[in-house]
């Protein structure tokens, strides 16, 4: 019985440590998600699908400041191609504090490493 409950508790523990691991090694897409939504993008970076996220829905309109928000809540890959479940929530404000529009949307990314970095190669949303 000893030997059953030590058997459990560590794969309960390599577990956590692939599920911590799997989160951390996409940290990069959650930045790469927040510099394309707040115009912050570089022009050396590939985007992969993130780049439908930039902001041109109001052609014209002057975008003053956008607050954007990430929640991974599922990460699952084999550290080369994978899905991961996302939350995300982003709100555009003009010069005067109108908002010019915002939304709450859950997406699944679906993700490949390419180069040594974590791109997203197609995304789908819940309408």
């Amino acid at each position: 019985m000893k030997h059953r409950f030590i058997s459990i508790l560590f794969i309960l523990i390599v577990m956590a440590a692939l599920q911590y691991f799997s989160y951390r090694d996409t940290d990069s897409l959650e930045r790469d998600f927040l510099d394309m939504v707040t115009l912050n993008e570089k022009s050396n970076v590939d985007y992969g699908e993130l780049k439908r996220y930039r902001y041109d829905m109001h052609a014209g309109t002057k975008v003053a400041k956008v607050t954007a928000e990430l929640e991974r809540y599922g990460v699952y890959h084999n550290f080369r191609k994978g899905v991961i479940f996302v939350q995300y929530t982003i709100m555009w404000e003009d010069a005067q504090g109108n908002n010019l529009n915002g939304c709450i949307v859950d997406a699944k990314w679906f993700v490949k490493k390419k180069n040594g970095r974590w791109l997203v190669y197609d995304i789908k949303e819940n309408p």
